[in-house]
C-alpha cells in the first residue's frame, strides 16, 4: 500500500510542476479592417483544466509585437473547450493594455486597438520536448524509488 501511495503522490505532483505552451490565433474583418493576432501562451497547470498565464511569446497583432501586461491571470482549457482573458500591450502603440477575452471559438479585443470580435478564436496545446523529458525522468525516478522500498510479504 505504501508503494502505491508514494507513486500516486509523485505522479500527481509531476503534472503540477510542468509548464505548458498553448498556441492561439484569431482574425476578423470589421468595417473593412482586418484585425488578426497569434502567438504562444506559456502557462502553469493549476489543476482540473485551469492554467495560470506566465508569458506570451512570438505574439503579434497585425504585425505588431504583443507583450503580456499582467501575468498571473487564469484561463480554462480541457482540449475541447476553453475560456479566459488576458491583458496585453502592443509594442510602441500605447502604455494602456488591450484585453483579449475568449470563450470557445468566440473572442473580443477591446482597448487601444480598434474593437474586434469574432467566432474564429483557436487555442491548442503545443507539445514541449522539455515537458516530455521531465515526465520521463520523473517516471524513471518513481520506478527506481518504488523498487528500493522494502516489500512486506506475508505468507
Amino acid at each position: 500500500m505504501k508503494k502505491f501511495l508514494y507513486t500516486a503522490v509523485l505522479i500527481c505532483g509531476a503534472t503540477v510542476l510542468r509548464a505548458d505552451t498553448f498556441a492561439f490565433s484569431y482574425s476578423e474583418t470589421t468595417r473593412g479592417t482586418t484585425i488578426s493576432g497569434s502567438g504562444d501562451i506559456t502557462a502553469i497547470a493549476d489543476g482540473l483544466g485551469f492554467y495560470t498565464i506566465t508569458d506570451l511569446s512570438d505574439a503579434q497583432q497585425n504585425g505588431t509585437n504583443m507583450f503580456l501586461f499582467k501575468p498571473g491571470i487564469n484561463f480554462f482549457y480541457d482540449g475541447s473547450t476553453s475560456w479566459g482573458t488576458f491583458d496585453f500591450l502592443l509594442s510602441g502603440k500605447s502604455y494602456l493594455p488591450d484585453i483579449l477575452t475568449f470563450a470557445g471559438s468566440s473572442y473580443s479585443v477591446i482597448g487601444f486597438t480598434q474593437p474586434s470580435a469574432g467566432n474564429n478564436f483557436q487555442i491548442s496545446r503545443v507539445p514541449e520536448a522539455g515537458t516530455l523529458s521531465l515526465l520521463l525522468a520523473m517516471g524513471l525516478g518513481v520506478f527506481a524509488f518504488v523498487r528500493k522500498l522494502p516489500s512486506t510479504k506475508r505468507l
